[in-house]
């Protein structure tokens, strides 16, 4: 079986060729051959999107620059031996990380429920009889039945059509429904544009058709677009403010910290005594309680929007959503219910 040939050259095959490629048939795969696919390619899904531990979230609170300068500072205070306020500094950390963690671990936990709520179903032949099954379990070679309604679960070589339209939106932006036939002739090297291929997440607007599944998960169409994505993490306003006075207020504690160490130096001529003294200055002018103020009203706000129905995956997009002076969204689909005449 290869999966690595390309669209045009499998779309170029005769029915009984591919059939012959995938080592299936119009009664479709049985039972064995189904579980030995699975098990060899894995589920057909087209992200490689990794499940989050609480570990990671816990982490990503630590990583926050300010929380940093405070556990330095706490550390300070140790080595000044002032216990009880490295004790206190460590206190306010970690309830402002402990607040932080709560709100994004809930809410990836509620994000992921509701994920596994929506399911998608998909018709296919195994042994000669049409089943019903999940997305996820669509293997190479399986026969796929598709119906007005129908998602198209993965890339499928059409070997039957009658007034077929399916809807491929998701790839083109057009909200046009485009006509699939077994058609096998196409000058046409892209995929989107070949009679006889149907690819994963369009859907069927009208017609019916039946497929072989050439390719599944991150080898289909779009699963190929989601590795060869970049996820470029831009700095949020958020972010920039945070970093902004995060980087002042390092600034100012070192020029102050020299300051003490010259002043008090010469004025005690002990150099022992100005390192301490200057050192606890630096932890005085540091607003400790800055972090957990600001991750409070943050997860504050987050609770009000809840109550509007409104799901915040990070709260820190609260600041970024307030700050906004325009907001432009994608007319097709998203507010017209994908249709052109709709307002």
């Amino acid at each position: 079986m290869n999966n690595n040939m390309n669209y045009q050259e499998l779309s170029s095959k005769s029915k009984e060729e591919v059939m012959s490629l995938f080592k299936t048939s119009e009664e479709g795969l049985n039972t064995s051959s189904v579980h030995h696919r699975l098990e060899e390619y894995g589920e057909n899904i087209a992200t490689n999107r990794k499940k989050k531990t609480p570990l990671y979230f816990i982490l990503e609170a630590l990583k926050d620059k300010f929380v940093l300068i405070l556990f330095l500072l706490a550390a300070i205070d140790f080595i000044t031996d002032d216990k009880i306020g490295a004790f206190i500094i460590l206190g306010i950390t970690l309830i402002s990380v402990i607040i932080r963690f709560s709100q994004d671990w809930s809410t990836y936990k509620f994000n992921e429920k509701l994920k596994e709520q929506i399911r998608i179903f998909t018709d296919v032949i195994r042994e000669g009889k049409q089943k019903e099954i999940r997305q996820e379990k669509v293997v190479y070679g399986d026969i796929i039945t598709l119906s007005a309604g129908s998602v198209i679960p993965a890339d499928l070589y059409l070997f039957e059509s009658k007034d077929l339209f399916i809807n491929q939106s998701a790839f083109t932006g057009e909200s046009a429904a485009v006509e699939k036939n077994i058609n096998i002739k196409s000058a046409s090297t892209d995929p989107i544009e070949i009679n006889n291929i149907c690819l994963m997440g369009c859907n069927v607007i009208s017609g019916q058709g039946k497929g072989i599944v050439i390719k599944t998960g991150l080898n289909t169409f779009i699963g190929n677009m989601n590795k060869q994505k970049e996820v470029v993490k831009e700095e949020t306003s958020f972010d920039k403010g945070m970093n902004h006075i995060t980087g002042l207020l390092i600034k100012c504690m070192v020029i102050i910290c020299i300051l003490v160490f010259i002043i008090y130096g010469m004025i005690r001529g002990n150099i022992n005594q100005a390192l301490l003294f200057a050192l606890s200055v630096a932890v005085g002018i540091t607003p400790s309680m800055l972090p957990m103020i600001v991750n409070v009203n943050l997860t504050k706000g987050s609770k009000a929007l809840a109550k509007k129905n409104t799901l915040v995956k990070s709260i820190k997009s609260i600041q970024n959503l307030g700050s906004m002076d325009v907001l432009c969204t994608d007319k097709t689909g998203t507010l017209t219910k994908n249709n052109k005449y709709s307002r």
